[in-house]
């Protein structure tokens, strides 16, 4: 029996077992295959409701059924079955304005850090873990010169702030053959310093914080490579690690408990960089920041590291802020 056969059966017996007549009642049994990361199987036709049960946590899980009630009969199931049978977007491949993953560096980087990893999950680890250490996390690198949000020139330049960190990521992983998506998130960092907190009008609250989608496995996973591990040592926080099956999210607490990262809000995943939109809400929530991003400034962020680690784990010294700008 195939799979689509066998499925089909295991929920008649689920629908006799709510007490829906499979013979008489289910009028549909279909499919509906989406981008994102569900596939869900509906059974019965929804000719109205009046309650909702729900069986599992849309907002976490990625198995849950809902059925849908009128007097307290059954109307209609409709059941997700997870995302290992969603499909890959080959968009999710190409290269775009700002992900110029045929560029020889980008290449470069890509194939150095893979190295002799051969499955998706290894090769995502690799590269995470790359654009994570080897680009200097810098919220004063903000720019409005589109050139500056390309893969390569954020290879280039050695810093750069979560949005070019997140386009590198998202173009090394396409390069390796991953689908890959660019992400956004409204967040609330309690453990910036004085100084950017000045840069960014008094406020804690980091719009438009960039981060990877990746498709491993059947699977979106977020991934987030901003901070690099030795400015997490400066601010007594663990990197974040990506381990290829779970979503690798800033951290909410530091070691010592304090209050760290807080997600606010999701402004959803993009094929390519949204960079009007960005660029207009840095501009609405932080005034000049933007244009008074060159200006230096002397704290945790910008100290030069002692070292990086490339991808052949070699260490070698790093660019200062004025260099890579």
């Amino acid at each position: 029996m195939c799979a689509l056969c066998s499925q089909t059966v295991r929920l008649a017996y689920a629908l006799r077992a709510c007490g829906i007549n499979s013979d008489e009642q289910v009028a549909t049994l279909m499919w509906n295959n989406q981008e994102h990361d569900l596939k869900l199987q509906i059974a019965g036709l929804n000719t109205g409701h009046d309650e909702v049960v729900l069986s599992g946590d849309p907002s976490r899980d990625r198995d849950f059924t809902c059925f849908y009630l009128r007097q307290g009969q059954r109307s209609m199931v409709c059941r997700s079955i997870g995302a290992q049978v969603s499909q890959a977007p080959v968009s999710f491949l190409e290269a775009t304005e700002f992900l110029d993953i045929e560029h020889d560096a980008v290449r470069t980087f890509a194939a150095a850090a893979i190295g002799d990893a051969s499955t998706d999950k290894e090769k995502a680890i690799r590269l995470f873990t790359a654009v994570r250490d080897q680009v200097w996390y810098d919220p004063y690198s903000v720019s409005d010169d589109p050139a500056h949000y390309r893969a390569s020139f954020v290879l280039q330049a050695g810093r750069a702030y979560c949005v070019p960190k997140a386009v590198l990521l998202t173009a090394v992983c396409r390069s390796a053959g991953i689908p890959a998506r660019l992400g956004f998130a409204d967040v609330r960092n309690h453990l910036q310093t004085e100084a950017l907190r000045a840069r960014m009008g008094g406020t804690d609250l980091f719009v438009f914080h960039g981060y990877s989608s990746l498709y491993i496995d059947g699977r979106w996973l977020k991934a987030t490579p901003a901070f690099n591990t030795e400015l997490c040592a400066r601010f007594g926080v663990p990197p974040v690690e990506f381990d290829g099956e779970h979503d690798a999210l800033m951290h909410a607490f530091a070691a010592d408990g304090t209050q760290h990262m807080e997600y606010i809000r999701e402004r959803g995943v993009f094929h390519d960089l949204p960079l009007a939109a960005i660029l207009a809400e840095l501009r609405d929530t932080y005034g000049p920041m933007v244009h008074t991003s060159a200006h230096p400034v002397d704290d945790a962020f910008t100290k030069q590291p002692t070292s990086q680690t490339g991808p052949d784990g070699a260490s070698r010294g790093s660019h200062s802020p004025q260099e890579a700008r």
